[in-house]
């Protein structure tokens, strides 16, 4: 039996991107082994001593204390392997991938046995764990010498990712596959299905808030001036280009005139700064004609500063406006820029170079308002103005406080969980997000012993329980939470009152549904939220959460006055 199992973090949105540099260096560097495809790994070779399914539910079950895994590819690195030299993408990840990995490893740890030679790897810590992707291995002293200046460029690779896909590979394939914005162990066809790719984005896009509700719509204030650039209507290979989520060109282009629609009232002015729409080799008077039919579906006044993509006839080569005491210079290549002295706002360049073209650079008085950067909608120039206030340099348009922070009437969107990490290299505060509200279903077992309640590692002892899935109701969670976090099977379940936390920052903040339980079997540990399983009654020194307190003096109230 081979030791050929490895579980790994499956790139989504940048696997072609990486894919295309791990190609070009192959071929620029004469490189024998490269990986065709990207993959960060989490635990090395090992083979299981139980089935493969039970290994992909404890990676389940730890991943769910985790909203998002983010990390960035932040240039190159070259390493010495047991088997040669390694080139590889240096990984920086966040502390909460750091302490998945570590929680993931110790639930699996039992369960597998790992390869001679790969043990030290795996045992690592979280702090000296290598998080890498691998572009190439097996290099001896002949590769590594072809490295030359030309390989520096890497250096200036920088682009925020975040882990949903968690594959168990077996010889090199996917057997199992934990998809964690839907919470569902995938097999290998589901893993490579373009339906659940699909349900993924949708996913993805609204819970990064990528797509604008019409709610979202903004109509007071007066009119308003908006900027964006490259939005690249009908370019399907931007996609891959460019790590953007969206399945094809028609589903990206129908959700960026509906976040255009959506910000932008009849009454406001957008600057868009060129590549409106890709014309590719479309004649030019037909180019043009496509991309006024473009423009006809979009709210508002449009501005054109012409791109390199776009027909000649169209918009202007550049401009300048002026507000809140900064003088703003519009181009679409940077490279273009006069020596006015004015902030230079830009397009062109994507997220491709955002060391050199972050959304914000206060030395180089630089603004990068590509599609990709501002979040697939305008930006509101007046919360550009207040941002560069602040005088700090960001990535991407930045995370703030809340899901939704106004600023002079124009909204701007967080990613939640990820709170400015993605722009931690240009010195950008980490905000905290706004709570994130869970349907939870709670469960109250009252046994001779006393009220079952149960602890993971850190021994704060909870109600069983856990947040509702899509379509399921608080009782079906709570009844389906108990059996997976105690081995109990509900006879009967018994609505008794509904309690929500109180707003006071925490970051998830629960909408309990409390139930009474009748349960048959022996409770057990059966996961790392059950680690530990006891019984409290009055005088208990268990350690409680405050919530759990609180819900059980209202259970023990409520049981009293029945006895009464």
């Amino acid at each position: 039996m081979t030791y050929d199992k490895l579980i790994e973090i499956r790139p989504i949105l940048e696997k072609q991107k990486l894919k295309r540099a791990i190609r070009d260096l192959g071929e620029n560097f004469h490189l024998h082994h490269v990986h065709k495809v990207p993959h960060l790994t989490l635990v090395y070779n090992f083979r299981p001593r139980v089935p493969e399914l039970e290994i992909m539910e404890r990676v389940r079950d730890v991943a769910r204390d985790f909203q998002t895994l983010p990390y960035e590819y932040d240039g190159w690195e070259l390493k010495q392997s047991l088997t040669g030299h390694v080139l590889a993408f240096r990984i920086r990840p966040s502390p909460e991938l750091k302490d998945f990995r570590a929680q993931m490893y110790a639930a699996i740890r039992s369960q597998i046995e790992s390869a001679p030679g790969r043990l030290q790897f795996n045992e690592a810590s979280s702090d000296n764990f290598w998080f890498h992707a691998a572009v190439a291995f097996k290099m001896g002293p002949s590769e590594t010498s072809r490295l030359g200046p030309e390989v520096e460029g890497l250096r200036r690779i920088y682009l925020p990712s975040e882990a949903w896909r968690i594959p168990l590979l077996g010889n090199g394939k996917i057997v199992y596959e934990y998809d964690i914005l839907m919470d569902k162990i995938l097999t290998r066809s589901q893993a490579l299905s373009r339906y659940f790719l699909s349900q993924d984005l949708d996913k993805y896009r609204k819970r990064n808030y990528i797509e604008v509700d019409s709610r979202a719509h903004v109509t007071s204030g007066g009119p308003k001036t908006w900027l964006i650039s490259d939005t690249h209507f009908g370019h399907g290979n931007i996609i891959s280009h460019c790590a953007r989520p969206f399945l094809d060109a028609a589903e990206m282009d129908r959700i960026l005139v509906n976040n255009w629609n959506n910000t932008v009232s009849s009454e406001d002015t957008t600057f868009c700064l060129g590549d409106v729409v890709w014309s590719g080799r479309v004649p030019g008077p037909d180019a043009l004609e496509r991309t006024r039919s473009v423009m006809n579906q979009l709210n508002g006044k449009i501005v054109i500063i012409r791109g390199n993509h776009d027909p000649s006839g169209l918009g202007e080569e550049g401009g300048f406006m002026e507000r809140g005491g900064i003088k703003f210079e519009l181009r679409h290549d940077p490279k273009n820029r006069s020596d006015s002295g004015a902030w230079l706002i830009h397009g062109d360049k994507h997220n491709n170079s955002l060391r050199q073209f972050p959304f914000i650079s206060q030395k180089n008085r630089t603004v990068n308002v590509c599609a990709e950067v501002v979040r697939y909608r305008p930006l509101d120039v007046d919360v550009l103005v207040r941002l560069i206030s602040e005088g700090r340099d960001f990535a991407t348009l930045p995370q703030l406080e809340e899901a939704a922070r106004i600023h002079d009437g124009a909204q701007v969107y967080s990613r939640p969980g990820q709170g400015g990490y993605g722009s931690r290299i240009h010195q950008t505060p980490r905000f905290q997000p706004r709570s994130i509200v869970r349907r939870r279903g709670t469960a109250v077992v009252d046994t001779p012993d006393g009220v079952l309640v149960v602890a993971g590692k850190r021994g704060i002892f909870l109600l069983p329980g856990g947040g509702a899935r899509r379509h399921e109701s608080r009782m079906d969670a709570a009844i389906r939470e108990l059996r997976e976090e105690t081995g109990l099977i509900t006879k009967r379940c018994k609505f008794l009152f509904s309690y929500d936390d109180p707003e006071d920052g925490r970051k998830i903040r629960n909408l309990h549904k409390v139930f009474l339980v009748e349960a048959t079997g022996r409770p057990r540990r059966r996961s790392h939220e059950s680690r530990y399983i006891g019984y409290w009654r009055p005088g208990s020194n268990l350690r409680l959460s405050i919530s759990t307190r609180l819900l059980i003096e209202r259970y023990l109230a409520w049981k009293a006055h029945l006895q009464a």
